[in-house]
C-alpha cells in the first residue's frame, strides 16, 4: 500500500504523458533528514519486492537498489538549508552526482539560490570521477529549466542508467547554461 501510494504521482504524470507525447520514466528522491539520493532504473512492481528498502540505513538501501540494477545519484550534496542538519557525502556507495540544479543558479529561483553549491558539486564529481546529473528540482511551473539533454530519445529509465554509467556524451543545463557531462560549460 505505501508504495502504491508512492507511486501515484508517477502514475499520474505517465498517464498524462501518454495522453500529450511525452516520456515519463519511474525514478524517485529517497532521503534521510536531509542527505537525498536520485534513485533510477527501479520500478514500483521491484520496491514492492523489497519491503527492506521503507527501514534500510543509507548505506543498506544503496546497496538494494544496486542489486536491482538501479543507479543512485547523490542529490545536491552541497545544498545548505534550514532542513539539512549536516553534510554527508557516500562516495564509496554513489554512481554519480547531480552536479547542476536549476534552484541553485536560475535567476527565476525563490529558493535555494547559491551557484557555489553546484561548484562544489563539480569538483566533488571530477574528485570521484563521477558521471553528473542536472535536474530542475522545481516544485513550480514558475521556473522551468534544468535537465538531461541527449542526441537520442530514451527509452526508458535503463535507458537512461546505460547513458549514465557509459562513457557516451550528453548534456547537462542548470536552466541558464548548457554544459558537458564533465561540467565544461558548451
Amino acid at each position: 500500500e505505501w508504495v502504491r501510494q508512492f507511486a501515484l504521482g508517477y502514475e499520474n504524470a505517465k498517464a498524462w504523458g501518454d495522453r500529450n507525447g511525452l516520456d515519463v520514466f519511474y525514478g524517485y528522491e529517497a532521503g534521510y533528514n536531509g542527505t537525498e539520493f536520485l534513485i533510477y532504473g527501479l520500478s514500483p512492481e521491484w520496491m514492492m519486492e523489497h519491503e527492506e528498502l521503507k527501514t534500510a540505513t543509507i548505506e543498506e538501501q544503496i546497496g538494494i537498489v544496486h542489486s536491482g540494477g538501479g543507479i543512485v545519484i547523490h542529490a545536491h550534496p552541497f545544498r545548505e538549508e534550514w532542513y539539512i542538519p549536516e553534510l554527508r557525502l557516500y562516495p564509496e556507495h554513489v554512481d554519480g552526482v547531480e552536479g547542476f540544479n536549476a534552484t541553485h543558479a536560475s535567476h527565476l529561483s525563490k529558493s535555494h539560490f547559491n551557484p557555489e553549491f553546484d561548484v562544489l558539486a563539480n569538483k566533488y564529481a571530477r574528485e570521484h570521477n563521477f558521471p553528473m546529473t542536472a535536474g530542475s528540482d522545481t516544485h513550480t511551473t514558475l521556473m522551468l529549466g534544468g535537465g538531461i539533454l541527449t542526441r537520442r530519445k530514451l527509452e526508458s529509465a535503463l535507458d537512461l542508467v546505460k547513458l549514465i554509467k557509459s562513457e557516451k556524451m550528453y548534456l547537462l543545463s542548470d536552466g541558464e547554461h548548457i554544459y558537458d557531462r564533465y561540467g565544461n560549460l558548451q
